[in-house]
């Protein structure tokens, strides 16, 4: 948009704003992972629609900002063979959803590359991409963005993991799209956010993050970057994704 002025610089910092993918039925969330979440190239897609200005997600909440991400649970890869035999053992080879989104930043961009996706294994498509403002509209049981079959939505960051954990994957949480639970899943996240610890941090959320990634009721693909300006001139400053800003130790040059 026009460039860094002069004497600015541009400061991309990691962070854990989400772009995730949630789905109900007709199609199965294990058929929806591996549709999606395990036949693309997750590289090849943050190139696509970000300039590769993201980090690689693995289907929770847990982004690599985070000193409690378990960084030990295998990350998803593709698999084309297994996504058709999924499909086709729950019956729904060639089944067809619509996905709804809302026309926000590479939110509809990155919705054509699911549907790409998808078509490659044979699950037919369709996009429906709503105003910002129509996809959040209405309350809990009628808004869009949480009752629609399948839906794209970004999360912005948080400094810690747990509203994400308890508002959106918890059994009955106010945020959860996907109208999912399960019960180990609920006493993981209880204990995590019990926990004071790092290392019993780090315990229950290699617990959180397996249970996702085998039940994987969204797809999160990727925690884009915060991108930041400033200039030279400042010292010590840090910028922060949750756009607090902090002048402690800030001086001029």
């Amino acid at each position: 948009m026009g460039g860094t002025p002069p004497g600015a610089t541009s400061v991309s910092i990691t962070s854990a704003g989400v772009m995730s993918l949630v789905a109900a039925p007709p199609v199965p969330s294990e058929c929806q992972t591996l549709a999606y979440g395990e036949l693309d190239s997750l590289e090849a897609r943050i190139k696509q629609v970000l300039s590769g200005k993201a980090d690689l997600g693995n289907d929770s909440p847990f982004a690599p900002v985070y000193p409690s991400t378990n960084k030990t649970v295998p990350q998803r890869h593709q698999d084309i063979a297994q996504a058709k035999a999924l499909l086709a053992a729950a019956g729904k080879s060639n089944a067809s959803f619509t996905i709804t989104a809302p026309q926000y930043f590479e939110i509809p961009q990155y919705a054509q590359i699911i549907q790409q996706a998808c078509k490659a294994i044979g699950l037919n498509v369709t996009l429906n991409i709503l105003s910002y403002a129509q996809y959040y509209t209405g309350d809990n049981t009628t808004v869009p963005w949480l009752n629609a079959d399948a839906t794209i939505t970004d999360w912005a960051q948080r400094a810690v993991p747990n509203q994400y954990l308890t508002a959106a994957y918890t059994t009955g949480g106010v945020w959860n799209a996907p109208h999912y639970g399960n019960p180990k899943l609920d006493t993981a996240i209880k204990a995590y956010v019990g926990a004071i610890e790092l290392p019993t941090q780090l315990k229950y959320s290699k617990q959180i993050e397996s249970i996702l990634l085998h039940d994987t009721p969204a797809i999160t693909s990727y925690f884009y970057n915060y991108l930041a300006a400033g200039t030279k001139k400042v010292k010590g400053y840090k910028p922060d994704a949750v756009s607090l800003i902090n002048l402690h130790g800030v001086s001029l040059a």
